[in-house]
C-alpha cells in the first residue's frame, strides 16, 4: 500500500506524471461526482495515457461492480474509482463486498486505486468505517491502493466547498495530480 505521505507529496510535485513505457497505461476512471470533478483535470496528468471513464453525480457503490464487469477483458490496467459518498456510513458490510466484487472482476494483474471518502456525518454517523474497512482490505489485497483523499483534505481544508464534501477547481486539480502519480506508480511496479 502506497503511504499517504507519497500521494500528498505526489499532489503538490509540480508537472505531469509519466507512465510505464510498456503499453500498460490505461486508466478507467468511475464513480460519482467527485470523479466527474476530477475528470475535468486527470488527463493533464496522465498524457499518453488513455483514459476512459464512467461518472455520475449521484452514483453510488453498488454499481461500480457492474460497470467494471461490462468492460470485461477491456478493462484498462489501472481502474480508478471512486464511490461510497453517496452510501449510507453504517452499510460497511455491503461496501466491502462491492470493493471485493471490483477487486475480483479486475483481478491481480491489475490495480484499482479506491478513494476514501470525505463527508460530514450524517444523521451523527461519519464515514471513517467505510475508510477504514478500505485500508482494511488493501492489507490484504495487493492490487488495491486506497488513495487517501482525507489525509489531502485535512491539509488544504480551502479545497472544499461548502457542502464538505465536493471541491473547487484547485481541489480536483490536486486530486487529479494524485491519482495521476499512483496510476504511474501501479503500472511502474508491476512493470
Amino acid at each position: 500500500m502506497i503511504a499517504a505521505a507519497a500521494v500528498i507529496g505526489a499532489a503538490l510535485a509540480p508537472g505531469p506524471a509519466g507512465g510505464a513505457g510498456d503499453g500498460s497505461r490505461s486508466a478507467y476512471l468511475v464513480g460519482d461526482s467527485l470523479a466527474s470533478g476530477t475528470a475535468l483535470y486527470l488527463r493533464d496528468f496522465l498524457q499518453g495515457w488513455r483514459v476512459e471513464q464512467d461518472v455520475r453525480v449521484g452514483r453510488q457503490a453498488d454499481a461500480i461492480p457492474g460497470l467494471v464487469a461490462a468492460l470485461g477483458e477491456r478493462l484498462p490496467r489501472v481502474v480508478l474509482v471512486s464511490a461510497g459518498t453517496n452510501g449510507s456510513p453504517t452499510a460497511v458490510t455491503a461496501f466491502a463486498e462491492d470493493v471485493r466484487a471490483v477487486l475480483e472482476l479486475a483481478g491481480p494483474k491489475r490495480c484499482v486505486i479506491w478513494a476514501n471518502v470525505v463527508r460530514p456525518p450524517v444523521a451523527g454517523t461519519g464515514y471513517w468505517r467505510l475508510n477504514r474497512t478500505l485500508t482494511a482490505l488493501a492489507q490484504l489485497h495487493p492490487s488495491l491502493v486506497v488513495f487517501d483523499w482525507a489525509a489531502l483534505v485535512r491539509a488544504h481544508r480551502d479545497w472544499l466547498r461548502a457542502d464538505g464534501v465536493h471541491a473547487g477547481p484547485s481541489g480536483y486539480r490536486a486530486r487529479a495530480r494524485a491519482l495521476a502519480a499512483l496510476a504511474t506508480r501501479c503500472t511502474a511496479s508491476s512493470a
